[in-house]
This record gives C-alpha cells, structure tokens and sequence, in this order.
C-alpha cells in the first residue's frame, strides 16, 4: 500500500485555536465522565463497606484479569449533572476474565435512587446485543436497592442468545430478573443473603462476594473453545506516520479552516498506508482499504453532503468488502453532513440500507465534530442497520458507545477489532 501524505502545519494560527478548543472540551468530557463514575454517597458507601458489600466497579476491577483493558461502554447515559452528583446506575464494558473477553455490568447499589429506570433498560438491552452479535459471555453482577422498581417487563432482543452468560444475585430483590435470564446462563447467589428455600434455583452457591467473583472466573474458564480468545502478535513498526494527538486541531471537510478527511486516516492506519477506491468517483466521499492495529478494514468518510455519485460508490464499496470478508468503518462527519440531500425524493439512505441489507460484514461507526449532531441526525449508514460499535468525539450526547477523545481513536477501534476478529490487542487502551 501507499503511504498517504499531510498538508498539515501544526504551527498555524488556526490550527492552534482550534487545538485549544478541542482541549477544553477534552476537559469538559473528563470533568463529566468522572462526575458519572460517581458510587454514591458517603453514608451508603460506608454502610456498604460494614455490610461486606463492594461497589459496581470495586466488583468489576477484582473481576478482570490483571492488566487486562477494559472499554467501557455507555459511560454517561441516563447521568445528569445535579447537585447531588448522582452518578450512572449501571457500569459496563467489554474486558479481560480468566483470558477470555467478556462483557461485564454491575449495578451500582450505593446510590439512592432508582436503578432500573428506562435509560438503564435501554441500555441492558444495547449490551445484549453487543454480547450476541460478537459471541461474548455476558456476565451481570445483580444488585438492587429500596428506592429501585424492578421491572415486570422488558424489551427483548431482535437476536437470539447463542452465548452463555451468568448472573449474580447480590440481593433478593433482583431475582425477578431471573425470570428474563436464557436458559444458557448459569447463575450464582450469596448463601447469606437469600432465603433457604430459593438456593436450589442456584447452580453455584458462595461463600461471600470475593468467593463468587472466584467462581464467575472458574465458570468463565470452562467455556468451550469458542469463547476463548487468543493473544496475537502485533509488529511494533505498524505506527501512522504522524501522531493521532494533531487530530486535536482539527476538523474535517470541504471548507475554510477544514482540514480533508484523509488527514484523520494518515494518523488512524497503520503506517498511514491507504488503498483509495474510485477516487475519481464521487469524490465528497473517500473510500479505501487499510489496517488498524494489524487488523483489515474498509473505510468509508465523507468530506461534504454526499450526493448520487457517492451513494453508488458507498454501495460499491460495501459489495467490496463483503468479498473480501473486511470490516467497514464509517467516519460520519457531522460538520460536512447536510440533510438536505436526505429530503429529496430520491432518498439516497434506502439506497444505502439496500446495500447493506444482504452485508455479512462487521460494521463500525465514529461521528466526529463538535457539536453538530442532534438525535434526529440520520446516519450515514441508514436508519434500518446497526453498528457492531458506535462510538462520537461529542461531550453532548449518550446513547453511544463510547465517548471518546480524538486522540484515543487508534485504541478504541483496535479494541473493538479485536473483540469482533475473537482476539486479544495487548497494550493499555
């Protein structure tokens, strides 16, 4: 492959004020995320701590391996700054147990409040799925509260359950949502804390919680061979040529003061080497072959509204990619995405969702820019398909993924490769 080459000037005027902006919005992401890790007051974490109780994340940190990453997803949904400083209720994230990724939540039940409101039910129901569609044992550490409403009801998956999973019951209280729970998942309660005549619903009993975060590892061990993901040797020579920390003076299209999209993938791809697709062709979208930490992908991004041309080139591309058994990454950019194409008659989405209808491939999406997108904002990937992972640079809006910085694009998307290609990228992300 060709190496891409940067027209940036990292000592510009421009460029500078917009680095400094981006940084306090880096900031200001932080600020929040750390406001939304929030465990509770001091009066129930201290009454936590007398009972034997650990917090969510106390249960989640002596689960994982030791070193292993751990992406969490959804950080902020369903948290809203008050004077309270009420964190979310419900942590998770995709990490490393007894070798093998899995994706883990715990509800936090030091807080005061509602734990199973409807933005925790949403996102139950999004880690469902990211469990299922990347073959991922789904582990729930089961907790509730007085002040929580267990609900009698629930969305179900579009997907059926084809991984094991295992729940465990933390209190009482929690054990209607057993009722919801796959006939493939094992579960694990506390001897203590439960009535006698509800163990034998148990398929493991422990002694006190350490004793069953021990057994969750055990459980987790003996999975069969298609849940374990090996360790892959990555090259250490793979870096881009520029370094991903530019990208926080920039922003991307066709105008003044924007910088093209090709400048993010010279510092995204390993050794900046991209294989452009009909560059000639629909050229307010850019579309190549590369890899991201040694993995192979299919990239899709666009520079300006697109328009005809670039709707056939984005389908041509999926059909590519779907040959060659690649993964695709959609860059939407919110600065350079117009809705007014999207209002025509000829709607160029249902082209789009017409082409992605009979795609096998593993799809994943960043949108980028400041503050640009609205909820009503359509994806550039239709309204009828999904990501496997979909992460924003944005510091307003929560049903994603991730929140992440421009700066931590390269290790996110490393990491959610290498959970869909069922193995391991080693190194902090």
């Amino acid at each position: 492959m060709q190496a891409l080459k940067t027209q940036l000037d990292t000592t510009a005027s421009d460029y500078l004020e917009a680095k400094k902006n981006m940084q306090l919005l880096e900031l200001a992401i932080k600020t929040l995320l750390k406001n939304a890790q929030e465990q509770g007051k001091e009066k129930q974490l201290a009454t936590a701590r007398k009972q034997g109780r650990l917090t969510g994340r106390e249960r989640i940190e002596l689960l994982l391996d030791q070193d292993s990453p751990f992406l969490e997803l959804m950080p902020k949904l369903g948290y809203t700054l008050n004077m309270e400083k009420e964190g979310i209720k419900l942590v998770a994230g995709i990490g490393l147990v007894s070798g093998k990724l899995c994706l883990i939540s715990a509800n936090i039940g030091t807080l005061k409040t509602n734990l199973f409101d409807e933005n925790t039910q949403v996102k139950s129901l999004r880690l469902k799925r990211i469990a299922i569609e990347n073959r991922l044992p789904l582990v729930q550490l089961l907790e509730s509260n007085e002040e929580s409403v267990i609900p009698t009801k629930t969305t179900e998956s579009p997907l059926e359950q084809t991984v094991s999973g295992i729940n465990l019951v933390l209190n009482e209280a929690v054990l209607p949502l057993l009722q919801q729970a796959s006939a493939l998942d094992y579960t694990i309660f506390i001897k203590n804390r439960l009535p006698d005549a509800l163990k034998y619903k148990a398929d493991y009993l422990a002694e006190n919680e350490l004793d069953a975060l021990r057994i969750i590892r055990e459980v987790v061990d003996s999975f069969s061979d298609n849940h374990t993901f090996s360790p892959i040797l990555i090259p250490t020579d793979i870096a881009p040529l520029h370094p991903i920390k530019d990208l926080q003076g920039m922003q991307f299209g066709l105008g003044k003061g924007l910088f093209d999209i090709r400048e993010l993938m010279v510092r995204l791809v390993d050794r900046s080497e991209f294989t452009e697709y009909k560059a000639g062709f629909g050229k307010k979208m850019v579309a190549g072959f590369a890899n991201i930490h040694g993995f192979p992908i299919g990239i899709l991004a666009n520079n300006a509204p697109i328009g005809k041309e670039e709707v056939v080139k984005l389908a041509d591309f999926v059909r590519r990619c779907n040959q060659q058994h690649r993964s695709l990454l959609f860059i939407q950019n919110s600065i350079a995405f117009s809705l007014e194409i999207l209002e025509n008659a000829e709607n160029p989405l249902l082209t789009i969702e017409n082409a992605l209808k009979n795609s096998t491939i593993p799809t994943l999406c960043i949108k980028i820019g400041c503050n640009k997108f609205t909820e009503k904002t359509p994806p550039i990937y239709g309204n009828a398909h999904q990501p496997r992972f979909l992460f924003s640079y944005l510091a307003d809006l929560t049903h994603y993924d991730s929140n992440i910085m421009p700066s931590e694009t390269r290790n996110h998307l490393a990491f959610a490769l290498a959970t869909i290609y069922n193995n391991v990228v080693e190194g902090e992300i």
